[in-house]
């Protein structure tokens, strides 16, 4: 069994591209396991965890990309940092050559859009938040892939977008949403009850239909 890793220092690189980079490194023929992602703190606990942590990769800062890679044997795990390498270089020609105009802004990249209503922020963390702004200030619903973005920033981002009628929204701001997660509470706990009551009634109908054919309600079960 081979391990190796690659590290790109200060290449920054957005998570839905990585997850795409990931998928098809462990679909090669003899890789076992695979995973494209910059090295921030919770993402190198994930990839120790997976047996993926090289100590070059353990030395990677938040701001470096790592692809890590095992694989059945070295030919087969050079081949998938190889092919990381193609498809990481073949994204930013592809961006390069499929727009006329490279907008350099949020604002910029809305304005040459055309209709689009809503900004995809995926960036890190420290830098999302005026992203996010940025995007609101546009008209854009905001849906916010970044982790480790403050609480803070978060309230104030969901704050302003209810004053514009905008909507933002992303997984790590669902996960530490306290309004929501007591809702899904209240909703589960209506569904006991309403299921606890059901069943009740449904036992003193038995009862009932079992004193009318007589013999007990467990008789009539039976």
């Amino acid at each position: 069994m081979e391990l190796i890793a690659l590290v790109r220092r200060d290449a920054y690189t957005d998570s839905v591209a990585l997850m795409r980079v990931s998928a098809e490194l462990r679909a090669l023929s003899g890789v076992v396991a695979a995973a494209a992602v910059m090295a921030t703190d919770l993402n190198r606990v994930q990839l120790r965890e997976a047996g993926l942590l090289t100590d070059e990769a353990a030395a990677a800062g938040a701001g470096d990309l790592v692809v890590a890679v095992r694989a059945e044997s070295r030919p087969a795990a050079h081949a998938a940092l190889e092919r990381a390498e193609a498809l990481l270089a073949g994204r930013r020609v592809g961006a390069a050559a499929g727009r006329a105009i490279d907008p350099r802004s949020v604002l910029s990249a809305a304005r040459h859009a055309g209709g689009a209503d809503l900004a995809l922020i995926s960036v890190p963390g420290p830098y999302a938040a005026a992203e996010a702004q940025a995007a609101l200030s546009a008209g854009l619903h905001v849906f916010l892939f970044s982790d480790h973005v403050p609480l803070a920033d978060e309230v104030g981002l969901k704050r302003r977008a209810a004053t514009l009628g905008l909507l933002v929204m992303g997984y790590a701001l669902w996960a530490r949403s306290v309004p929501v997660d007591a809702l899904q509470i209240i909703l589960f706990g209506v569904l006991f009850i309403t299921g606890a009551v059901l069943a009740y009634g449904f036992l003193l109908l038995l009862m009932s239909a079992s004193v009318r054919i007589g013999g007990t309600w467990t008789d009539w079960l039976l």
